[in-house]
């Protein structure tokens, strides 16, 4: 077959071997020979053809398996859609251009093909040379559109970049010819284009640079260009304010007449807050500069000031301009100047370790203890130090601080108690070396710590917890207990705990200070054994002189039964109850739980008790008034032996044997340690020529005697019966100890 257009390019190309590739066509018919036809002349044009679809399915299928470069399909096709539908389903996916055949041209059917956009439409019959134009238009009209569409995206791209404002104005009109989209985003609303004119762009623009803003545009207007821009504010309808930078430029025509002005507008309002804050921050870094009590200065990495805030009058006593050109080494004190040059001689600069404390100079040849911060300045491309920043305080007082401090953890390591510091949360915030090594280990292996990590859970619960707890709310705390360390083994310490109060009130710390006990402890264990044992033997020994006391008794009423003398009986029975008398004692001693006094209330209670008994007193009535009064036994066997005379003096003659009567007995404590004892009778009285002072009777005689013994007073009293009062002082205050409640006023009555 000749073809007309061999000389074509695109024929060439495919037939000349170049390597530009082919166009790939496929076709989509369903008349075979037709079909067949059509390839044989694509073939021969140059055009390469991948496949032929008989059906629109086949069409759809074999566009998304081969990916042609154009798609010439027939519109009436086998199957269930027609050449139509088929491009719409491949149009989907694939951009391709089509080229309807058909032999239909019904409004119906060009309507529908035309929602497709086709790039051609060829009726049947056609000749070669209609398809090869139809082809090759087709080709180049879809390379056309795509370069379109690529450059509409790039431009789209550009003029809708939110940070910049791309904008064109008629410069003989005043009419908005272009805004891009951002121009909503920065002004806050949007320019009615295509109406838009001048005006409208200049109305949201602050009265106050709205000259300024078209002074811009009439100098573009003039053919000039201001490369530096211009900047104003705008208004935006929520009464906010944005400063916009904008830049414009004049367009001519072949003429070279300025017929359009272009523009650029950029929303630098981020910018101008941070220069603004920038220039303040620098104002006032400035103002604190000039006004902190700190030196602030600026040095060369040699050390040299390259300026000094006003403090340094204060601090050093020189004027800011008086230290500019000096080294900083200079004004330090020559012992600490080695020790700041070897650590500056890591970095090689002065202060390039960062914080040091050392003695400055004054004007006035003393020295002050400060602490200096250096923050180095870095050249931003090379990274060398430009220059260091260096802020200097006074640190006399936290040095004079940090040697009482020193002075007393030495004092506190230097004690052999523990001492430890633990917070409200149960943890170790100081401890000195004897507690440390107490429990052998460091002082950082402590710090840090629970109190539960170093004691084990359960003696912390158990034991220390709740005494914690206690001075936490307030209270100081005393306890002493055995405790295991690891380094002493088991100790007996005295533990107390006292609150830290800051200064709002509030306990915040507990200060725990431990004692070994262990020495006394064991001594006190010791002793208290020892003292066991003497009370055990002091028991033993008043119940031995109790029983021997009581052997004598039973001898003398055992001799008793011999004697035929009435007389002679009466004074055995006497010595008898004398003998009880002090074997009740001894009773009542080893029963006590103190084995040296005894309750003289329930003595006397017992002692009448057996004397009413041994005298066979039934028609006497005893009245018993005696406060429980502990008594030593110096004391006790006296009164007793009184007690026992008076009884039984008033029992055997008070009273005659067809009369009855009254005994009232009182004790008690008149003074603090003075007592009155005194027995009462309603008896015949005393014989009107006897002296009690100089008794015949051994009874008297022995009262008068134990009443000396006890450095007391003895009154008697004879009137309607006799009344013997004793008053006598212990010379010792804790006399007065109850083992009860005082019975004062009660009544003991023996019938």
């Amino acid at each position: 077959m000749n073809n007309p257009h061999s000389g074509d390019s695109l024929s060439r190309a495919a037939r000349g071997g170049s390597a530009v590739a082919s166009p790939r066509v496929l076709i989509a018919e369903d008349e075979q020979i037709i079909a067949a036809d059509i390839r044989e002349r694509l073939t021969g044009l140059g055009y390469s053809v991948p496949a032929v679809a008989g059906s629109g399915e086949d069409a759809v299928t074999l566009a998304t398996e081969t990916k042609p470069d154009l798609l010439l399909i027939d519109i009436v096709l086998q199957g269930t859609i027609d050449g139509i539908e088929a491009v719409k389903r491949i149009r989907a996916t694939l951009d391709v251009p089509v080229i309807y055949l058909t032999a239909y041209t019904d409004e119906e059917t060009v309507r529908r093909a035309k929602e497709t956009e086709p790039l051609g439409y060829l009726l049947k019959p056609f000749d070669e040379r209609e398809l090869r134009f139809a082809i090759e238009m087709a080709l180049h009209k879809h390379q056309v559109e795509a370069r379109l569409r690529r450059r509409e995206e790039q431009f789209r791209q550009l003029t809708d970049n939110p940070q910049e404002v791309l904008w064109m104005l008629d410069a003989e009109t005043n009419r908005m010819l272009y805004v891009s989209p951002a121009d909503e985003s920065i002004r806050g609303t949007a320019l009615q284009m295509p109406d838009a004119d001048l005006d409208a762009w200049l109305e949201p623009v602050h009265s106050a640079e709205r000259q300024k803003a078209l002074e811009m545009i009439n100098c573009a207007r003039r053919g000039d260009i201001d490369e530096k821009g211009y900047e104003y504010r705008i208004v935006r309808p929520d009464g906010t304010i944005r400063w916009i930078w904008s830049r414009s430029y004049p367009i001519r025509d072949a003429s070279g007449h300025v017929y359009r002005i272009a523009g650029t507008s950029v929303d630098i309002t981020r910018q101008k807050w941070a220069w603004e804050t920038l220039r303040e921050s620098e104002e006032r870094y400035r103002l604190l500069a000039e006004n902190a009590t700190d030196i602030i200065s600026r040095h060369a990495p040699e050390g040299v000031f390259l300026y000094a805030s006003p403090a340094s009058r204060t601090l050093l006593g020189y004027r800011p301009e008086e230290l500019l050109g000096t080294s900083a080494y200079g004004h330090i004190h020559p012992d600490d100047l080695e020790d700041v040059r070897r650590r500056d001689s890591d970095g090689g600069h002065f202060l390039s370790a960062g914080t040091e404390a050392f003695r400055m100079r004054k004007k006035d040849g003393s020295y002050v203890w400060v602490e200096a911060s250096s923050k180095t300045m870095r050249h931003p491309d090379t990274g060398e130090i430009r220059e260091i920043i260096v802020v200097t305080r006074e640190i006399s007082d936290r040095k004079w601080a940090e040697d009482v401090l020193a002075r007393y953890e030495f004092i506190a390591n230097a004690s052999r108690e523990l001492m430890t510091l633990i917070n409200r949360n149960y943890v170790y915030e100081a401890a000195n070396d004897a507690y440390c090594e107490a429990h052998v280990k460091t002082r950082s292996q402590v710090i840090g710590q629970t109190v539960s990590d170093i004691w084990g859970e359960e003696t912390f619960a158990t034991i220390i917890k709740p005494h914690l707890d206690d001075c936490f709310s307030g209270s100081a705390v005393h306890y002493e207990s055995w405790f295991e360390f690891g380094g002493l083994g088991r100790r007996y310490y005295a533990v107390n705990y006292y609150p830290y109060v800051n200064l709002n009130g509030v306990v915040t710390h507990c200060v725990v200070v431990s004692h070994d006990m262990t020495d006394r402890k064991t001594v006190e264990d010791e002793t208290h054994s020892s003292l066991q044992e003497k009370e055990v033997l002091l028991k033993e020994i008043h119940h031995r002189v109790k029983n021997n006391l009581q052997i004598i008794s039973s001898l003398l009423s055992l001799q008793s039964n011999t004697i035929e003398s009435e007389a002679t009986r009466e004074v055995v029975r006497e010595s008898q109850n004398r003998v009880r008398s002090m074997a009740l004692i001894h009773e009542k001693l080893y029963q006590s739980a103190s084995l040296a006094r005894i309750d003289f209330g329930e003595y006397l209670r017992n002692l009448t008790r057996d004397l009413f008994r041994s005298y066979s007193a039934g028609s006497v009535s005893l009245k018993l008034q005696a406060e429980d009064i502990n008594l030593d036994i110096d004391a006790a066997i006296p009164c007793g032996l009184i007690v026992n005379e008076l009884v039984s003096n008033a029992l055997k003659y008070a009273f005659p044997r067809t009369k009855g009567g009254e005994l009232l007995i009182t004790f008690s404590q008149v003074a603090r340690d003075k007592f009155a004892l005194s027995v009462t009778d309603n008896g015949i009285g005393l014989p009107a020529d006897l002296d009690v002072r100089t008794p015949k009777s051994l009874g008297l005689q022995l009262v008068n005697m134990l009443v000396a013994q006890l450095r007391g007073t003895l009154d008697v009293v004879s009137d309607g019966g006799t009344t013997f009062m004793i008053t006598f002082s212990t010379g010792k205050t804790s006399a007065y100890a109850p083992s009860r409640p005082a019975h004062a006023g009660e009544e003991n009555r023996i019938s």
